[in-house]
């Protein structure tokens, strides 16, 4: 999972080790959920691309709330 993170938010702003362990444990490593989730946070917008940063971010505490 965390190695899938790295690859896909290429430039990461932050360590994605905390977000590939909050996927693993919201998803139990299920492809579908797992995307389902990723879409989540981003349709939530948990998860953006900082064009100032030029790197991908997300927000810990409240993406821990999706589902």
């Amino acid at each position: 999972m965390e190695q899938m993170l790295t690859d896909t938010l290429q430039p990461a702003r932050q360590p994605v080790r905390a977000l590939a362990q909050l996927m693993m444990k919201k998803t139990k490593g299920n492809p579908f959920f797992t995307k389902q989730f990723f879409r989540s946070i981003y349709d939530q917008q948990l998860l953006w691309f900082d064009y100032s940063a030029r790197a991908w971010t997300w927000t810990k505490r409240r993406s821990k709330s999706c589902t």
